[in-house]
């Protein structure tokens, strides 16, 4: 019996090879990966769920471009150095203001605003 590579960059090497395998039909020999290949049935969703999925994509999406522009803006709006519950602390408030540490924030905003436009751009992909 051959042992998988597990340093191999193929999509079938976690399959174990028994070795070849002959077909009742023609008596040829086969690899045991092509024998392993089934073609999955297409998914089918009745009208209901099909919509359901769709508005919940359509939320998902609406919500990351919501907290995305929400943490984009918000370290440079006057929110950010008026917090109430930071007045207390001097150090946090001090380091908070920092234009590094707005500037992470701004880039979480970002992030999360290219993770919902990928979503968007690649939902065939996915099978939503």
């Amino acid at each position: 019996m051959q042992q998988p590579s597990l340093f191999s960059s193929s999509p079938d090497s976690h399959r174990v090879a028994n070795g070849p395998v002959r077909t009742p039909e023609n008596g040829e020999t086969q690899s045991q990966a092509n024998v392993n290949t089934i073609a999955a049935p297409p998914v089918t969703r009745d009208r209901f769920t099909s919509a359901l999925l769709t508005t919940e994509f359509l939320l998902a999406v609406m919500v990351r471009i919501f907290i995305g522009v929400f943490v984009l803006v918000l370290p440079w709006s006057p929110l950010w150095d008026g917090n109430r519950l930071l007045q207390g602390h001097p150090a946090i408030t001090a380091f908070l203001s920092y234009g590094a540490v707005r500037g992470i924030f701004s880039g979480l905003g970002l992030l999360n605003l290219w993770i919902a436009v990928d979503d968007t751009l690649h939902r065939d992909e996915r099978h939503l």
